[in-house]
């Protein structure tokens, strides 16, 4: 089994008592999470650095843990809404903590596996497996959360402490406080949700919800299982795993041969039957908190994880067009607001223009003055990008680390076609984000589907209700197979609402609309089908 660990290196002074430190860490402010986290941090690695057994170290560990466990969910809720391109100090501490965690217990295993025991049974070794595994899952959510690629190095070692806990037969590890555990942990039920959730592609999951996803996962994990063996290929629910490497649903396991021993088969078929019932129960009215989500997650976000989720289990992407290898500049700009702002000739929406004039017959000779004054206010700006690939739905570019657009999988932005000019000639294409790889310094990755060709500005409001004001949006439509077209709206989150009466106006034209079938709901924007109202 190999473990990468830093190298030991002694530090004089430093005091590997258990009660003294038990002390110390019950004394810190735990209100403040994030400068108590950097101090019990700072502890954890001196601790780390000293070459103790295994058993004193276990101790030593189990008072940092209960000091992680109190510090986990205020580090993540400060980090949960973070940009991607830019870490909060509250995800980087949570990262860095998880991974010193992790360190200190593969250096546990490491000598629970190898020093003699004097009475039989190693009493260490399920301690040191199970929450080595358990933290290196911790370890790539955080990674995950700042969707932040993860080497098969990483996968590797997950899988030799696979190995390891299928060889020793090890035991159950019963604490109640764990991050996202029922109160059991194991080190290959650890590794069951975290595969499952890997094959979600957290890569495309909403920024803030991979955490909402794994425990989702953590809470059926009983629903999963891992099998040393299974003949039925191509069987939606259960994939295919080498312990060797990142899991993936398009790689197809050896049929015989040395290699085939270092597979696992993860059956997942009740879960996903599972799944797609709280999925119904959400749409008919439950709410995401009696399936198993947190109380922060609302109706629509919980309806939108679980069916990307379930899209990604049960059907491997298909590429409905050609892709091609492209670098070409384009500009880009997020954010449903400046989608409005470049397709309306570079003047911003100003719900002011739309409001009832007290006489008909005045007229406003503030318009040209507030607008201008409107858009000094609110700063659009398109940011210059290579792409990658594209393809006729989509494309990948590539953002510099220093651009700082806060780009979130799920989020709206507006692009120019490739080659489409500049100024006025320019061809606006709206898109969604699909997917994002934060590279680090190296920038970003991010993949943008297009969700809309011919959008033109307009406003609307609701005809009913006390929010009355008027909205930016989006207005276009979608070619569908039959020959006929689709009608649809972008608006800002919130305006859809099943079969509600909307007022849109453009130019000088008014008409009611109605609203259909809610298409997407992304990060802060609505994407429906509507029907005029003659």
């Amino acid at each position: 089994m190999h473990l990468s660990v830093p190298l030991q290196r002694a530090i004089p002074g430093v005091d590997t008592r258990p009660a003294p430190l038990r002390d110390w860490l019950t004394a810190l402010p735990y209100v403040d999470a994030e400068n108590t986290a950097v101090a019990v941090l700072e502890r954890l690695r001196d601790i780390n650095h000293q070459p103790i057994p295994a058993a004193l170290r276990l101790e030593l560990l189990a008072a940092f843990r209960h000091s992680y466990e109190r510090l986990h969910d205020a580090l993540r809720d400060h980090a949960r809404l973070h940009d991607p391109q830019t870490l909060p100090r509250a995800l980087t501490l949570l990262t860095e903590f998880t991974e010193a965690m992790s360190f200190g217990y593969k250096y546990a295993l490491r000598d629970a596996s190898t020093e003699r025991q004097r009475w039989g049974k190693n009493k260490q070794l399920p301690e040191a497996v199970n929450y080595t595994l358990h933290f290196l899952a911790l370890l790539l959510l955080c990674r995950y959360q700042a969707y932040q690629p993860v080497s098969d190095q990483h996968w590797r070692e997950i899988g030799d402490v696979v190995r390891f806990a299928e060889a020793q037969a090890i035991e159950s590890t019963h604490d109640a406080d764990f991050p996202y555990s029922a109160g059991v942990l194991h080190a290959l039920s650890g590794y069951r949700q975290l595969v499952l959730l890997r094959l979600a592609d957290p890569y495309r999951l909403p920024s803030g919800l991979i955490w909402e996803a794994y425990a989702y996962l953590a809470g059926k994990v009983e629903q999963i299982a891992l099998l040393a063996h299974f003949d039925g290929e191509g069987t939606t629910g259960v994939y295919a795993l080498s312990l060797d490497s990142e899991p993936h649903q398009s790689r197809p396991a050896p049929t015989s041969g040395v290699e085939r021993s270092s597979w696992r088969w993860l059956d997942a078929r009740d879960l996903l039957v599972t799944a797609q019932q709280d999925l119904e129960r959400i749409q008919a009215g439950a709410s995401p908190q009696r399936v198993g989500f947190s109380n922060q997650l609302t109706s629509g976000d919980a309806i939108q994880l679980l069916g990307r989720m379930l899209g990604q289990w049960t059907h491997v992407p298909q590429r409905k067009s050609p892709r091609f290898a492209s670098v070409t500049e384009i500009d880009l700009a997020p954010g449903l607001d400046a989608a409005y702002y470049f397709l309306n000739n570079c003047v911003a929406f100003d719900p002011r223009n739309y409001a009832a004039a007290e006489d008909e017959d005045d007229i406003d000779f503030s318009l040209s003055r507030r607008r201008a004054a409107s858009n000094l206010l609110r700063e659009f700006r398109l940011v210059s990008c290579p792409t990658r690939n594209r393809s006729g739905g989509g494309l990948a570019v590539h953002l510099e680390r220093l651009h700082g657009l806060g780009l979130r999988v799920g989020q709206l932005v507006i692009i120019n076609a490739p080659g489409s000019g500049t100024d006025a000639s320019r061809d606006w294409l709206v898109g969604v984000v699909r997917w994002l790889q934060n590279l680090e310094a190296a920038g970003t990755e991010i993949g943008v589907q297009y969700v809309a060709r011919n959008s033109q500005p307009v406003a609307v409001r609701a005809t009913t209700g006390a929010a009355q004001q008027h909205h930016a949006a989006l207005k276009s439509d979608l070619s569908l197979a039959s020959g006929q077209r689709l009608l649809t709206l972008i608006t800002p989150k919130g305006v859809f609402r099943n079969k509600a009466i909307l007022e849109l106006r453009q130019a000088e034209q008014s008409r009611q609309i109605r609203c259909e079938y809610l298409l997407e709901s992304g990060g802060g924007f609505d994407r429906f089908s509507y029907e005029v109202m003659e």
